[in-house]
């Protein structure tokens, strides 16, 4: 379970940074692809970098009043996770509601009587004056998907105007790396592609990786194969491929653009020009998890 904030204004940098000392892994704005469709206010695609700061992917709420077509391009666009703001006071509940979500991909997000439709996620808008310590009520038949609750409306946090609520871990993602996981697959990787050995105790000596570190990067690396399995690749020979790559996954471990253009050249001649390079790194990372496993 993770806390989370959402806001109506973007923040700033240094209120992101205060709210993640205090604990929040997540904070969401709003979205929209057209003018005049009832939100108080659009972020830009600079604005929600801003929180990406944070560990978890933002939530990017819209109105049921735009493009549904167009909200799941500008969505999938700015890596965000679309969710329908189902209220009176943008637009009200209705026979359009299934539609729009289906279309959109969207959550939904909104009180407790409109959590009837199916939506990938939901997250729930109820204030019972208390921290609930929940990601959803016991009193409330909990939908089929990762959920999330709104517990707590306006209020100043983090030197904003914010709601706060609770969301399941799933927000956090399972291929999203936070920064405990950027530092434990720095060490691993760097000790099992570079040869050194990355624990020190306080005589000063240096030791083996330990083994949790390795159960961990097989798990991480595990809970992608389902997305790098759909991805459609040219015939690459990825064992040989992955051998040739080691000199560069130290100075390129997660950032996967910069991995892709240091693959590029070693790969040219055999990738269309459909194919997006940060496919490959992705698979040369499932191998080196099933190498890890043997």
């Amino acid at each position: 379970m993770i806390a989370g904030l959402d806001s109506a204004q973007p923040p700033t940098v240094a209120q992101v940074d205060l709210a993640r000392a205090n604990g929040v892994h997540m904070w969401s704005g709003y979205i929209a692809t057209v003018p005049n469709v009832g939100l108080e206010r659009v972020w830009t695609l600079a604005e929600f970098d801003v929180v990406r700061r944070l560990d978890g992917r933002p939530l990017a709420y819209c109105s049921g009043w735009d493009s549904p077509i167009a909200l799941r391009q500008l969505a999938d666009e700015w890596d965000v996770l679309l969710t329908l703001d189902l209220e009176d006071g943008i637009r009200s509940d209705g026979g359009w509601v299934p539609a729009f979500l289906t279309v959109s991909g969207a959550g939904l997000y909104g009180t407790r009587a409109i959590h009837r439709y199916a939506a990938p996620f939901h997250i729930l808008a109820g204030y019972p004056g208390h921290d609930p310590n929940a990601t959803w009520p016991n009193d409330l038949t909990r939908p089929d998907a990762p959920c999330g609750w709104q517990w707590e409306g306006t209020h100043t946090e983090s030197g904003a105007s914010v709601d706060r609520g609770w969301f399941d871990d799933w927000f956090l993602g399972d291929d999203m790396f936070n920064q405990t996981d950027r530092d434990n697959l720095t060490r691993v990787l760097t000790a099992i592609l570079g040869g050194k050995q990355m624990t020190q105790t306080p005589d000063g000596a240096f030791h083996d990786v330990p083994p949790e570190w390795g159960n961990w990067l097989r798990d991480r690396l595990n809970g992608i194969d389902s997305r790098v399995n759909n991805i459609a690749i040219p015939p690459v020979n990825v064992d040989s491929l992955a051998g040739s790559l080691a000199p560069l996954l130290a100075p390129h471990l997660l950032d996967v653009p910069a991995f892709a253009v240091a693959l590029m050249p070693l790969i040219k001649d055999a990738l269309p020009p459909a194919v997006d390079p940060a496919a490959i790194a992705n698979a040369v990372a499932l191998v080196l998890s099933r190498k890890l496993s043997t």
